[in-house]
């Protein structure tokens, strides 16, 4: 990003080049700006829109939405014939223009331009080529070269320049024009122009200055006294009135002399979403689209930008539901679940985003064909579930359980010691155990139970069903019929997909079909956002996965990216998302020493996603504030330990290991190394001095992560204790035991945040980190070596999708045996979230 003094410096560059125009001592070989601008409202830079692009072509790139101009006046030359008008079109950095002048004895010269433009945010730069047909030598042209810039450094100023240079003959003209809003947003704007050439002073240019009134979005009223004439000096005074309706809309300024005579009248006819437009939608909108919503694949935090079809975000269907709500044309969403994956956290997040879609009076309708337990947890929101004819539900309940591997070390001739101190510290329970332990059993249950209580809880009150009837059914069937489940209460109808419109249509009562659209045709606001400057930026930050260095949530890259936010002043707060199992107690550290850095300068918020427990609630407990879900587990407040030596296994399998050896405890990582896979099995146990020390090295670990605890939760550390000793909690019990602030998702915790760094509601952008990629690594069958090549070339560099549960407890295991005596803050592997992301790196 540039600095402000790195623009300002690139704008007195923009104001030079036309400046140059003083020095030409040629007649204009471009169109005349004084006449051909009047029906302009403001300046290139202030009015922006197709219109303006002619003149300045960074316009065409300041413009967010794609716009069609017509322009004409009644200044005509011949009878009957609309002989002075312009069009053009284009938008977001693209843009092309035609302008026609008529003259006396026949005379009539086209001049067109195409334009190229960038820049983003206050800064904005354009690109035109230009050239004309007609009698172009009878009227002085030349084909053109146009360079432009829009700066608006603050949400009151816009400094506009652009400067036009002839290819053939090098005559040059300069235009620039400012715009100033007292009240820093499009209601008033005061507005000044000029343009320059030929040896011109002051007294010569052409120049403009007045100012806009917008009392409503659509409605314009400007006034104007300008000079635009070179070789006239009498003054024009021009009242703009303008109308804009739905994107539709009409401007009519006539010109006077100091008189009060009118000269002529200028019309504009725009098309498109750019200027401010009133809404007549709520007054003529039937709420009859549906928007249709494919939820196949599984609900993650981030998913490419291209070919990306097997994941759904979250922030995107937040998105959605929240444009849908506003969309007055929209009367509800149909959800579509067949083939959809995704974990509680995330889908109670969602379900209380349509919770508040219904709020304003639409409706939820979901169509299911084999739903689980966190399917119908979600379907059960809807107004309407439909369940197809071969469809079924599955709803055993919850079970909570691990495979224990000590049996199979025992037959590999390998000893395996788990080094426990605290309580509910499970997390290497799998490896030397044969069964659960009394404490892990306990904690367990508990969670389990509390999550079937909220799910139970939760449909009761959704289906008006009692609590009693839901856990008769899971008791006494299971696996339920699409009849079954129509006769229990548990959905509405049952009907395939191709008869969701037939549902609809009976439910709601209307004589109209419904009429389907997809989420792109959803739009909550018709025009641009007129505001100048670049909006204040909300940092939503993923620290989702294994706590490592350079993978999962990649400790070194996130926290050198906190302090940079830290740092930036555009940036108002900092959202992260935390959905860790823990793992490595150094990048969790890392991590949350940042997260106190940004704290001093900016709210620094937590939202936790289905996991943020040991290393992951680690790098939660710094946050101003922590958001967490009912279904979330969180805590695990302990670290772990463990050792796999060489026990009887070169006995059965015949490999066998020899060292020399400087230093007493040199050898106690030294044994034998299995090929292939690299591993190494030590030959020995720990002596009894070694395993003291181990202790001495959790225990401390321990205590330095309570004592973090009680500092960032103002808690004592005692407390943290009592409730500690690695006991993974639910986020409902978590809010009980002051580990954590709020229950909430993502939306909530930004909410809070704008809140806190005191930005209005809309004006402000939310800014993904790590950045999203360019293309899904999976997009074909498998990883494409010609994809990756392709984002490295563009700097999208994919990563490699997050460890899965299955995955995580080998790293488990490779982790504490590849680092004896090193504490590690970690839950168990079954708590480990699935959480498929694609992002670059």
């Amino acid at each position: 990003m540039r600095t402000l003094a790195q623009k300002i410096i690139l704008t007195f560059v923009f104001i030079s080049l036309p400046a140059l125009a003083f020095a030409q001592g040629r007649p204009s070989d471009f169109g005349d700006y004084g006449s051909g601008s009047q029906a302009l409202c403001g300046t290139p830079g202030t009015q922006g829109g197709a219109a303006a692009g002619f003149w300045n072509p960074a316009a065409w790139a300041a413009m967010k939405e794609w716009e069609f101009c017509l322009q004409w006046n009644d200044r005509n030359i011949h009878d009957k014939r609309m002989d002075n008008w312009g069009l053009s079109m284009g938008g977001n950095g693209i843009g092309f223009a035609m302008r026609r002048t008529d003259m006396l004895d026949h005379v009539r010269i086209d001049d067109y331009q195409i334009a190229l433009g960038g820049g983003e945010g206050s800064d904005f730069w354009g690109l035109a080529y230009g050239w004309s047909r007609g009698d172009k030598d009878l009227i002085k042209r030349d084909h053109s070269l146009a360079m432009g810039n829009i700066f608006r450094p603050f949400p009151f100023l816009s400094l506009g320049n652009a400067a036009q240079i002839g290819l053939n003959n090098g005559d040059y003209r300069g235009i620039s024009d400012i715009g100033f809003r007292p009240l820093q947003n499009h209601m008033l704007t005061l507005f000044g122009d000029a343009a320059y050439g030929r040896k011109d002073n002051f007294e010569s240019m052409q120049w403009g200055a007045g100012l806009e009134i917008q009392p409503l979005n659509g409605v314009r009223i400007a006034g104007k006294v300008s000079k635009p004439f070179a070789d006239n000096y009498d003054k024009i005074y021009t009242v703009s009135l303008g109308l804009t309706l739905d994107n539709l809309g009409i401007h009519i300024a006539p010109h006077y002399d100091k008189d009060s005579d009118r000269l002529s009248t200028s019309y504009m006819f725009r098309l498109g979403g750019q200027a401010p437009s009133l809404d007549a939608r709520p007054l003529f909108a039937k709420k009859t689209k549906v928007v249709t919503v494919p939820m196949k694949g599984r609900l993650t935090y981030q998913k490419a930008r291209w070919f990306d079809m097997n994941r759904v975000a979250l922030w995107d269907m937040i998105e959605l539901i929240e444009k849908s709500k506003n969309d007055p044309t929209v009367g509800g969403v149909l959800l579509n679940l067949s083939g959809m994956e995704a974990s509680h956290a995330l889908i109670w997040e969602l379900r209380e985003k349509l919770k508040d879609f219904k709020s304003a009076g639409k409706g939820v309708y979901v169509y299911t064909d084999r739903a689980d337990m966190v399917d119908y947890y979600f379907a059960s929101i809807a107004d309407c579930i439909m369940m197809d004819p071969m469809g079924n539900l599955f709803l055993p309940g919850y079970v909570m359980g691990r495979t224990y591997w000590k049996g199979v070390f025992e037959k590999l001739g390998l000893g395996v010691e788990e080094w426990r101190y605290f309580t509910y510290k499970s997390a290497f329970e799998s490896f030397a155990r044969k069964d659960m332990s009394p404490a892990d059993r306990e904690q367990r249950v508990a969670l389990i139970q509390g999550l079937f209580d909220t799910w139970q809880s939760d449909i009761a009150s959704a289906r008006n069903i009692s609590p009693q009837a839901i856990r008769g059914v899971i008791d006494s069937m299971v696996v339920i019929q699409p009849e079954e489940a129509l006769a229990a209460g548990l959905i509405d109808t049952v009907a395939s997909w191709d008869d969701a419109k037939d549902v609809i249509k009976a439910r709601s009562g209307k004589d109209e079909d419904p009429d389907f659209i997809r989420p792109r045709q959803v739009e909550d606001k018709i025009f641009a956002d007129p505001s100048w400057g670049a909006l204040p930026k909300i940092a939503l930050v993923y620290a989702i996965g294994d706590c490592d260095m350079d993978t999962g949530i990649r400790g070194r890259a996130t926290s050198r990216l906190l302090r940079n936010l830290a740092k930036r002043k555009d940036v108002k707060a900092v959202v992260l998302r935390a959905d860790s199992p823990g793992g490595d107690a150094l990048p969790s550290d890392l991590v949350s020493r940042q997260m106190k850095e940004v704290s001093k300068k900016k709210p620094m918020i937590v939202t936790q996603g289905q996991v943020a427990a040991s290393g992951g609630y680690w790098i939660s407990m710094n946050g101003d504030r922590i958001f967490t879900t009912p279904m979330t587990f969180t805590a695990s407040i302990g670290v772990i330990g463990g050792w796999v030596w060489n026990d009887g296994f070169s006995a059965k399998t015949g490999f066998s290991s020899d060292h020399v050896k400087v230093g007493d405890h040199a050898d106690f990582t030294f044994g034998i190394t299995l090929p292939l896979i690299g591993a190494t099995i030590p030959d020995r146990n720990l002596s009894v001095e070694e395993k003291a020390r181990v202790e001495k090295l959790i225990r401390g670990a321990y205590t330095d992560f309570t004592k973090k605890v009680a500092e960032g939760r103002s808690l004592s550390q005692s407390y943290v204790d009592s409730i500690g000793q690695g006991r993974v909690w639910l986020g409902s019990k978590a809010l009980e035991l002051k580990l954590v602030d709020e229950i909430g998702g993502m939306e909530k915790a930004i909410d809070y945040a704008r809140d806190k760094a005191k930005l209005r509601q809309g004006k402000y952008e939310i800014e993904e980190y790590p950045h999203r990629s360019l293309f899904a690594t999976d997009a074909l069958t498998g990883p494409s070596y010609g994809i990756k090549i392709l984002n490295k070339l563009l700097g999208k560099e994919t990563s490699e999708p997050v460890l899965k549960p299955a995955d995580y407890e080998l790293s488990v295991l490779k982790r504490i045996s590849q680092n004896p005596g090193t504490p590690f803050p970690m839950v168990a592997p079954e708590d480990m979230p699935y959480e498929d992301v694609q992002y670059s790196k």
